[in-house]
């Protein structure tokens, strides 16, 4: 009776992850699907800080502001970086520099490094922390070498994003 119970309460809570999961589907937004291209989101928000969008390349319009982190309040946040599918299998390797976290790893960077299939679904790297308790303005920024197999050449992605601490 005892591994039925836990059977079904691990099967509850794989299917209860697995919805909160589906919840965040990356959006395309590049103008030609057929290159290299990344989308990215900010959440905050809940335990994990990934309950609610911020912002993000679906809504560029969207202004990035987070509330700083207190001494004994601190916020998490989550950053989604989706590299997604070209029409040729493409490898993605670089650094997204996250300052607006708590730490020193947010301003060294941390490494992305990908291989994602023609067709495939897009690849999520994903940091999370606490917000910075210090008030300010802050650049995200995604510096990306892409390699697309049978090219010689292919286009590097740089995309940076201004975040307002308050």
């Amino acid at each position: 009776m005892g591994r039925v119970c836990r059977a079904t309460v691990t099967c509850c809570l794989l299917s209860a992850l697995s919805a909160a999961c589906a919840a965040h589907h990356p959006t395309h937004v590049a103008p030609d699907e057929s290159q290299p291209h990344i989308t990215w989101e900010i959440r905050s928000g809940g335990d994990l800080g990934d309950e609610i969008l911020m912002c993000g390349s679906p809504e560029p319009s969207r202004q990035c502001v987070l509330s700083a982190s207190a001494e004994r309040n601190g916020r998490p946040v989550t950053v989604h970086l989706y590299l997604h599918a070209a029409a040729r299998q493409t490898s993605y390797l670089g650094v997204m520099h996250v300052p607006f976290l708590q730490g020193d790893e947010g301003h060294k960077g941390y490494d992305v490094s990908a291989t994602v299939a023609p067709g495939s679904q897009p690849v999520g790297s994903t940091v999370s922390g606490l917000v910075t308790s210090k008030p300010g303005e802050y650049t995200l920024r995604v510096s990306l070498d892409t390699r697309q197999t049978g090219l010689a050449t292919s286009p590097p992605i740089q995309q940076q994003v201004s975040v307002l601490v308050k």
